[in-house]
């Protein structure tokens, strides 16, 4: 088995082949664009909206991942209880961006300085992604610059927010199958200083919400809860939330009894097994 960030040219080449093929399944890992909404402009609302209105969600799902992307913008997966159904989220529009960044600019947030962009390099669809955006923003007189980097070292310089770039774009994985582990780590203050709350956002009203869902045992309970949390998330901009993935992994035709699993990355290994 391969692992599940091929690049399309490969995911391509493993589909032709005669003795492999590819799986795909629909996972609840999300891919987000981190703003430091310490750090201006992203301290303005309207600078962020901006930001958020300029990325090209679909061309994006349907030119660069080929469509092995559902679009999702909300902090939490669209497969998973407390995803709020009736909630649009930003679309691409570059008019909409440019009017978001004159009203920035106009309460004195400083839209024209560069912004650093770290992506990681080894993950070829994190630099596909921000080349893209950078594509974008440049005719709205944005300049945004590419930073090389590794998840071990943004990690690292995320645990202040003076430190944490930016801007920076990652994937948020289900480690547990509860919408905490997504907008309750997030975007609850409490998780400032780690990596998944690098955005370094706070909003007191959905701390005492996602700290009320994070204690109450009753899904059907907790469920509006989350719900009503990400509408003020999404409301306040504080990320650019891209889409949810759909795991894509080359698999040996020798192999078999493969069952998609969504916590982590990869297979119940207890089912494969291996003709000769």
């Amino acid at each position: 088995m391969t692992d599940s960030f091929l690049p399309v040219d490969q995911v391509e080449r493993i589909d032709k082949s005669s003795t492999a093929h590819v799986a795909k399944n629909q996972t609840m890992r999300l891919l987000v664009v981190r703003m430091n909404n310490t750090k201006p402009p992203f301290d303005n609302i309207n600078a962020r909206k901006a930001f958020a209105h300029a990325f090209n969600y679909g061309g994006f799902i349907d030119e660069i991942v080929k469509g092995n992307a559902v679009r999702d913008p909300v902090p939490i997966p669209s497969n998973i209880w407390g995803f709020p159904k009736d909630i649009a989220g930003y679309d691409y529009d570059l008019e909409k961006a440019k009017d978001y960044l004159k009203k920035a600019a106009a309460e004195g947030a400083p839209v024209k300085r560069a912004i650093n962009m770290h992506v990681q390099q080894p993950l070829e669809q994190t630099v596909q992604a921000s080349q893209l955006y950078q594509s974008d923003l440049v005719t709205l007189g944005v300049d945004l610059k590419l930073v090389n980097d590794t998840f071990a070292n943004l990690v690292s310089i995320s645990a202040k927010p003076e430190t944490t770039p930016d801007m920076w774009i990652h994937w948020v994985s289900a480690y547990y199958l509860d919408p905490d582990n997504w907008i309750g780590q997030m975007y609850d203050s409490r998780y400032h200083g780690t990596w998944k709350a690098s955005c370094w956002y706070k909003n007191p009203k959905v701390d005492e919400l996602l700290t009320k869902a994070r204690f109450t045992t009753e899904q059907e309970v907790r469920a509006p809860i989350y719900e009503q949390a990400a509408k003020l998330i999404v409301a306040d901009s504080p990320d650019i939330w891209i889409y949810n993935m759909v795991e894509v992994c080359g698999i040996s035709n020798r192999v078999q009894g493969f069952k998609h699993c969504p916590v982590g990355s990869g297979g119940e290994v207890r089912w494969l097994s291996a003709s000769a």
